[in-house]
């Protein structure tokens, strides 16, 4: 959620942190795009039982990956944080503006 990475830059920014490097700045968890598709559907009510399952590489033509993962165990370890977990954003997300 952006209100989520908002509050965690903002956070960053008044401690100055003097640091430099690059991080994966997510949430904890793991979900396939599919999984994610499935999970927001039904949180927002529209899920449909006929919804048809694709992969998502018939539709680009370089190959894609098939899931929404990344460590962000060097942001936590670091930053000597707990970023939220995916699946409390999405539901957060779908009840506060869907």
């Amino acid at each position: 959620r952006l209100e989520s990475f908002c509050k965690i830059l903002k956070n960053l920014i008044k401690k100055k942190y003097g640091e430099c490097g690059i991080y994966n700045l997510g949430s904890r968890g793991c979900l396939s795009k599919l999984e994610f598709a499935l999970m927001f559907s039904k949180k927002l009510n529209i899920y449909n039982k006929t919804f048809n399952e694709c992969s998502i590489n018939a539709f680009f033509k370089e190959k894609r990956t098939k899931n929404m993962c990344m460590s962000i165990n060097k942001f936590e370890k670091k930053f000597n944080t707990k970023l939220p977990f995916l699946k409390n954003e999405i539901i957060i997300e779908a009840k506060k503006n869907y």
